[in-house]
């Protein structure tokens, strides 16, 4: 529940900073790319690269300085999204340091390449919580057995 809460929120922030983005650098489909860089979100680092290629693209037929404005937006933001924000924001709602968030990230993308990227995260807090719980239910049983022979 709590990754799902990560994840909303991280979409209500891809939606406004992106069309505040888009609409500071006068891109005609602010709005669209804003909510396009939403819905995409669900889509680990693919989703991002959708939506940035649709912003250039379309910059690029429009004129020169939104082409190179769009062109910066898409190569500077989605970096501080992927290292700062993201990791930020998914540690605070999972209780998990953000430098593991991009630990995790880089290792399940490792050794399973594009599906590890996208369950790395979901993964290690369903690991933590499993092992959470049997720890703490192996420490109780351990207890009850040593108070028994008190």
């Amino acid at each position: 529940g709590n990754y799902f809460h990560g994840l909303a929120i991280f979409m209500v922030v891809q939606l406004f900073e992106y069309s505040i983005l888009f609409k500071i650098v006068g891109h005609p489909n602010w709005l669209l790319l804003g909510v396009l860089a939403c819905v995409t979100t669900v889509i680990p680092y693919f989703g991002g690269i959708f939506t940035n290629i649709i912003a250039v693209v379309t910059a690029s037929v429009i004129s020169t300085p939104l082409f190179i404005s769009t062109l910066l937006i898409t190569l500077i933001f989605p970096n501080i999204d992927g290292y700062l924000i993201s990791p930020h924001i998914y540690g605070k709602t999972n209780n998990v340091n953000p430098v593991l968030v991009i630990i995790i990230g880089g290792v399940f993308s490792s050794f399973f390449g594009i599906i590890g990227m996208a369950i790395a995260l979901p993964a290690y807090i369903i690991i933590r919580c499993t092992w959470k719980f049997f720890n703490e239910d192996i420490i109780d049983k351990i207890q009850d057995v040593k108070g028994n022979k008190d």
